[in-house]
C-alpha cells in the first residue's frame, strides 16, 4: 500500500511538472509570436512611410510629370488627349493619332494612374489651361476594370489621399495601408537593396516629349502569360463612371472613348456581349473601343503591356473610332 501510495505521488508530481512546462512553453511561444508581430509591424511601418521617400524610380516619374506639366502649359493647340496607367502609356500613340488624324493628341498617362483620381483630375487641370480644355475633341480613357481588380479601381476614388502622383506617402501613418506579408515579403528587400544611380527604371521609362508616347527602343520585352476573368458589364460601369464623371467636368466639350485594352487571343478576350451592355450604360457622348484579341507575339511583359507592334494595332481601332465619330 505505502508502494502504491509513493507511486501515486510521484506520478502527479511528474504530470505536475509536465503540466508547468507545457505552460512555459504556451508562455515562450505567445510571447515570440507576439514579438514576432510587433517586428513585423515595425517594419511595415518602414515601408509604408519611407519606401517612397526619393528612390531613382519615384526621382524619375517626377521629373516625367516635371516635364509634360511644362509641355501642357505652353500648349496652344490640343485635339485628343489619352487619359490613364501604364497599359495606355504602353498601348495608345498619341503621335500615330496625330498623324492619321491630323488631330493634335498627347499621352497624358500616368503610372498607376496617378494613384488616385483626385491626383490625376488635379494634374489635368493644373497642366492644362482652361481655354485649351475647352477645345479637346475627344479623350481616350484607357482601362483595365474589366479585367481588373475591382477593388483596388474604387480605391482609386478614395478622397483620403496617402500617396502623392508619383506615389510618394503623403504622410506618417501608424496603420496599415497595404497587406503586411507583401511589405515583409516584397519591399523589406527593396529597401535593403542599395540604391543604384541610372537603372533601368529611366530607360524603361523614356516618353517622347512631343506626344507623350513611351519610347520602346529603351525596352527590352518579356512577356509572361496572365490570366484574367472578365468582370460584369455593370460593375465596370459603376466603377468607371467617377472617373468618366471627372473626365466630363474637365473636359466639357470632348467625346470620351473607353478604350480596352487587347488580351492574349487563347484567353478569350472580350466579348460581343460585354461591349453591348457596356456601351448601352454609357451617357451621351461617350463610346467603347475594344481591340480585338491578339496573338502573343505582340504583348511586352503583360497582357495590358503591347510591346510597339502591338500598340500600333491598338491605336488603329482607337483612330478609327475617332474617325467615325468626327
Amino acid at each position: 500500500m505505502a508502494n502504491a501510495r509513493t507511486d501515486s505521488t510521484s506520478g502527479e508530481a511528474g504530470s505536475k511538472s509536465a503540466a508547468r512546462t507545457t505552460s512555459r512553453r504556451k508562455a515562450w511561444l505567445v510571447r515570440s509570436i507576439m514579438a514576432a508581430l510587433a517586428i513585423a509591424y515595425v517594419w511595415h511601418m518602414i515601408a509604408v512611410n519611407i519606401r517612397y521617400a526619393g528612390n531613382d524610380y519615384i526621382i524619375h516619374l517626377q521629373e516625367i510629370v516635371d516635364r509634360r506639366t511644362a509641355h501642357l502649359r505652353a500648349t496652344n493647340d490640343l485635339d485628343v488627349v489619352i487619359v490613364g496607367g501604364s497599359n495606355s502609356l504602353f498601348g495608345v500613340s498619341a503621335k500615330q493619332i496625330s498623324r492619321q488624324t491630323g488631330l493634335s493628341a498627347y499621352n497624358i498617362s500616368l503610372m498607376h494612374e496617378g494613384h488616385y483620381d483626385k491626383n490625376y483630375f488635379n494634374f489635368m487641370e493644373e497642366s492644362i489651361p482652361r481655354a485649351v480644355r475647352a477645345k479637346v475633341k475627344f479623350v481616350v480613357l484607357s482601362t483595365i476594370a474589366p479585367f481588373g481588380d475591382l477593388a483596388l479601381e474604387r480605391r482609386r476614388q478614395d478622397e483620403n489621399l496617402t500617396h502623392d502622383l508619383v506615389g510618394r506617402q503623403l504622410h506618417v501613418t501608424l496603420t496599415p495601408n497595404e497587406p503586411l506579408l507583401y511589405a515583409i515579403a516584397v519591399v523589406a528587400p527593396q529597401l535593403l537593396r542599395p540604391s543604384r544611380k541610372g537603372t533601368d527604371a529611366e530607360g524603361k521609362l523614356s516618353v517622347d516629349e512631343a506626344y507623350g508616347d513611351l519610347n520602346f527602343k529603351m525596352i527590352t520585352c518579356r512577356y509572361d502569360s496572365e490570366r484574367h476573368i472578365l468582370n460584369r458589364a455593370s460593375d465596370v460601369f459603376d466603377v468607371i463612371l467617377p472617373r468618366l464623371q471627372g473626365i466630363r467636368t474637365i473636359f466639357p466639350y470632348a467625346t470620351v472613348i473607353v478604350s480596352i485594352p487587347p488580351l492574349a487571343s487563347d484567353t478569350g478576350g472580350i466579348t460581343e456581349q460585354f461591349v453591348r451592355e457596356l456601351s448601352a450604360l454609357l451617357p451621351e457622348n461617350m463610346l467603347v473601343s475594344v481591340t480585338p484579341a491578339l496573338d502573343r507575339k505582340y504583348f511586352c511583359d503583360s497582357e495590358i503591356h503591347p510591346n510597339a507592334q502591338g500598340r500600333m494595332i491598338r491605336t488603329n481601332g482607337i483612330v478609327s473610332d475617332i474617325l467615325r465619330a468626327r
